[in-house]
């Protein structure tokens, strides 16, 4: 397609894209022809010259009512242009009148769907991310020497090629020993019992080809068939634990055969494919990457970590951004822009990994991911690994684990779980989580400090937008939450008290896309739940004691890490301090059974969560008290001095 003044597409679109195009535009044909002309009878629509503006304008209107997304309207609009562009070569009774209103703005802006993006739910991304980066980290050594010791002993039996002489003796004891042969049923016929030749060949060292060809050439007497998976099971020891329980029973020949799987398409079997799935998850949950930013990461793009002053060290994963056209006007590829994420120890690892499943004969420069064709795997066939992952998982890992409904990875509410939604969930729990722990392995404190050093961290990537918008959904969640608790009769005190309750009357009930926007950047609505210290902090950079801001300093969140208690900005309601409380009962009754050190320890809490309980009580307040108060009340008639 030639490139014109105004026309967004590129000169020589992908087949793909092409077939797309059509796809719509044959709907909205068919809709001009046949819904529209039915209601306007007297003037239908039967070719393109009967078109005018009247008709786009309708057109337009159906689009924009289709229960689809922003970006699929404004595809579906992209291409009524489109076709109007290439008028020039189309006779006069193919074309298209203009659309007019193609200069009003009707495009989305080209962060709208990506911020659309729902997170993956916690309770399914959880365990999904501990089971991947135990397979990177504890899993991968047996999974690697079940796949050596398989890979030797078959390529043993082709070496050795024995006989159909052989095969036919040893299916001969089979039969009269009265052993049933090992077998399994097909995966989309449950009653379709078929021998496991894989099986025969591992056990006996006889290729498998051999053993078809005699059974087909008269040994069919053999009926019998096991579905005993132990019969399958490799001789090879599993050392790895998941929470000090062996991860999996066993590994079996099913687990590492090529072809006892369909969809195997890259010559790895299941349980190398279940590893390589882990290393995607981990890699994209902990960078921050966009699907195909991950996907066409290459051989050596972790190198050894910087050593920083002071001991720690940086680790970097060099990629490519894609973001934007990935063509030019004259068809050839855009050369994509390089980009260095800095990341956490296991996200590297999984690098590495990855190096060790391409093999030895890999070359220097290629993808970690790829098909049977060493082409880059599409995002729809790495969303088909993260599904098999999360079945495997549940029906294979977690019935054998310490917790088998913890570590289940349960389904998603809000859909299937998708390579894109890992930028979102990240930024979801930097924001959310931020001192928390999503799993025993990951501390998301730590790996926000690392997202903020590489590309994620720049303005580019996107990421601190996502940040943003996480920050003030996560700050409007708690304010709703504090509205329910003071409307339910609940009681607000400490020193930011008064501030809680005018960020509670500033933020509308309903509000529109535009409020929205506007009152995330409100400093007043800067209200945060802290897990850590059981309060709220009603956040003030000149007040903050967490934060020791230098003159020009751009600190505009809490450190909620180091919480002080004698800090001006926390805020505590009834159901904190219930907690507080059975928190201090609780810490008194451990001291009279632990050692002295420790029981002193003990006693020290419960003793400032005493003082905290006490303070509380003195400047408590409720909504029906505080509504006689103008909302312009001054803080220190509700919030009482702060403790010393």
């Amino acid at each position: 397609m030639e490139q014109r003044n105004g026309n967004p597409a590129v000169r020589w679109p992908a087949t793909g894209t092409i077939y797309n195009i059509l796809h719509r535009l044959r709907r909205q044909v068919l809709w001009l022809t046949i819904e529209w002309s039915e209601r306007h009878s007297s003037t239908p629509v039967t070719q393109p010259s009967d078109l005018d503006q009247r008709h786009l304008d309708d057109l337009k209107g159906w689009v924009e009512q289709r229960q689809v997304s922003a970006g699929e309207r404004a595809a579906y609009l992209s291409d009524i242009i489109r076709v109007w562009h290439l008028n020039p070569w189309l006779p006069e009774t193919g074309q298209w009148p203009e659309p007019v209103w193609r200069h009003s703005n009707w495009r989305p802006k080209r962060r709208y769907e990506e911020n659309k993006t729902l997170p993956i739910d916690q309770a399914a991304f959880a365990p999904m991310l501990e089971w991947a980066v135990a397979f990177v980290t504890t899993f991968s050594s047996d999974i690697f020497a079940a796949h050596h010791h398989y890979r030797g002993r078959t390529k043993l039996s082709a070496d050795i090629s024995k006989s159909k002489r052989d095969a036919r003796e040893c299916l001969l004891r089979y039969a009269a020993a009265g052993q049933p042969l090992p077998a399994k049923s097909t995966e989309t016929d449950a009653t379709d019992v078929r021998v496991s030749w894989n099986v025969m060949e591992y056990r006996h060292k006889i290729a498998a080809h051999t053993f078809i060809n005699t059974y087909r050439d008269g040994v069919k007497s053999l009926q019998n068939v096991t579905f005993d998976d132990l019969e399958s099971a490799l001789e090879v020891p599993i050392t790895g634990e998941f929470h000090r329980r062996q991860w999996i029973p066993f590994i079996s020949v099913y687990d590492v055969s090529v072809n006892a799987r369909r969809g195997t398409t890259d010559g790895v079997g299941p349980m190398v494919g279940h590893l390589r799935t882990a290393c995607l998850i981990v890699i994209t949950a902990l960078t921050g990457m966009r699907p195909e930013e991950v996907l066409n990461l290459r051989a050596g793009c972790a190198p050894d970590p910087i050593t920083r002053p002071g001991g720690s060290r940086l680790y970097l994963i060099h990629g490519s951004v894609f973001k934007g056209k990935s063509r030019l006007d004259n068809g050839s590829l855009r050369e994509r822009r390089p980009a260095v994420w800095a990341t956490i120890p296991v996200a590297a690892q999984a690098v590495h990994v990855l190096e060790s499943i391409l093999g030895d004969e890999r070359d220097d420069d290629a993808l970690l991911f790829t098909t049977h064709k060493l082409l880059p795997v599409h995002a729809r066939t790495a969303n088909t690994w993260l599904e098999t992952f999360q079945e495997f998982v549940s029906l294979r890992l977690a019935p054998h684990s310490a917790s088998p409904v913890g570590f289940n990875i349960p389904p998603d509410p809000d859909g299937a779980i998708t390579l894109s939604r890992f930028r979102r969930t990240l930024a979801w729990f930097l924001r959310h989580r931020p001192n928390g722990s999503v799993t025993t392995a990951i501390q998301y404190q730590h790996l926000g400090l690392a997202v903020g050093e590489g590309y994620a961290g720049t303005k580019a990537s996107g990421m601190p937008d996502l940040l943003l918008e996480e920050d003030w959904a996560h700050r409007a969640a708690t304010i709703r939450h504090l509205d329910f608790q003071l409307s339910g009769g609940e009681g607000l005190g400490g020193p930011a008290a008064g501030r809680a309750l005018e960020a509670t009357r500033r933020l509308p009930r309903n509000l529109t896309p535009g409020d929205y926007r506007r009152l995330g950047k409100d400093k007043t609505l800067r209200v945060y739940e802290n897990p850590a210290a059981i309060a709220l902090c009603i956040f003030d950079e000149s007040k903050a004691l967490c934060r020791k801001l230098e003159e020009g300093g751009k600190d505009t969140r809490p450190d909620l890490l180091t919480c002080v208690d004698s800090c001006s900005n926390i805020a505590r309601t009834d159901d904190h301090i219930a907690s507080i409380t059975h928190q201090m009962d609780k810490l008194r009754a451990e001291a009279k059974l632990a050692p002295l050190p420790m029981a002193q320890s003990m006693l020290a809490q419960a003793d400032r969560n005493e003082r905290i309980v006490a303070s509380f009580g003195a400047s408590r307040i409720l909504l029906s008290d505080a509504r006689e108060q103008p909302s312009t009340v001054a803080h220190e008639e509700l919030q009482g001095k702060p403790s010393e």
